[in-house]
């Protein structure tokens, strides 16, 4: 039976507090550079009502798994020129994934605004004003756009914020045409004076009408849209019939250098132009 000399107890020590003493400032690294690489779209997420307590504790193991994953397929698979092409990929992805759940969000709640617009009119036609409207309306919604208008009347009844100063709040947080064009007419017939009710029930036909413009943008893109998708994915696709039909050249090109350079130019330029063509969408949209 071996024992464990004093001297190699010592070593594993200090090796343990050499790694514990450069995790601390590596991790703060980290939070530093994902704050200012992601800090604006986390803030954008947070001002349409999603939290995100947990992002630099996910961010941390987002970038273990980049490691790992270009550690496995750069040395453990001898893969160098895919692994490199694949780690740009990876680090690129939260970027991309935060940018898509902050378009979902502004486009459920431009859709539920006009739900709320109707839920209010008929609110404000039973008799309440405008404060009193925006309380009881919130019963009456669902989820994101309820949080909302819940926040607004907290605002306004429990921190004494004025009708103009909560509206103009939801208005400059949201950042979203429709909640833009709810709030500058609201606060224009507070204002003013008017039927509020006819006020919000025009807002609402308008809401109805960006929200069809949108939808049919969309439609003129969906196509578009749909060959970006196939484009990205064709080459795995075309890879794997290859690989049904001659699956030693596939073998031959994944364990030979220049066939590996190869590959990883081939996903370089899908990337390029699905990119590309995202751009151009979005131009048109």
């Amino acid at each position: 039976m071996e024992i464990t000399s004093p001297l190699n107890v010592v070593e594993s020590v200090m090796f343990g507090l050499l790694v514990a003493s450069a995790a601390g400032p590596l991790i703060r690294f980290l939070d530093r550079a994902n704050e200012r690489w992601l800090g604006g779209m986390r803030t954008r997420l947070e001002e349409l009502g999603i939290q995100m307590p947990y992002f630099n504790v996910a961010m941390r193991w987002w970038w273990v798994a980049v490691v790992a994953v270009w550690v496995l397929l750069a040395y453990g698979l001898n893969m160098k020129p895919i692994a490199a092409v694949l780690a740009i990929f990876l680090v690129s992805l939260p970027g991309t994934a935060l940018s898509y759940a902050a378009e979902v969000r502004r486009i459920r709640l431009r859709d539920q605004m006009v739900i709320a617009c109707r839920v209010l009119a008929s609110q404000l036609t039973a008799g309440p004003n405008i404060t009193n409207g925006l309380r009881e309306v919130v019963p009456g919604l669902s989820m994101p756009i309820k949080a909302e208008f819940q926040r607004m009347s907290e605002e306004h009844f429990r921190h004494g914020f004025t009708v103009q100063e909560v509206l103009t709040g939801f208005r400059d947080r949201m950042k979203i045409d429709a909640v833009s064009l709810f709030c500058n007419v609201m606060v224009a017939c507070y204002q003013n004076g008017g039927d509020a009710s006819v006020v919000v029930r025009k807002i609402s036909e308008s809401l109805e009408q960006l929200q069809r413009v949108e939808l049919k943008k969309n439609t003129y893109t969906a196509a578009g849209r749909m060959q970006v998708g196939i484009l990205a994915v064709f080459p795995l696709l075309f890879m794997g019939m290859m690989h049904l039909m001659d699956p030693k050249s596939v073998q031959l090109m994944l364990h030979s250098y220049y066939g590996q350079l190869a590959l990883a130019v081939v996903m370089i330029m899908t990337y390029i132009a699905v990119r590309w063509t995202m751009k151009i969408l979005e131009a048109i949209d």
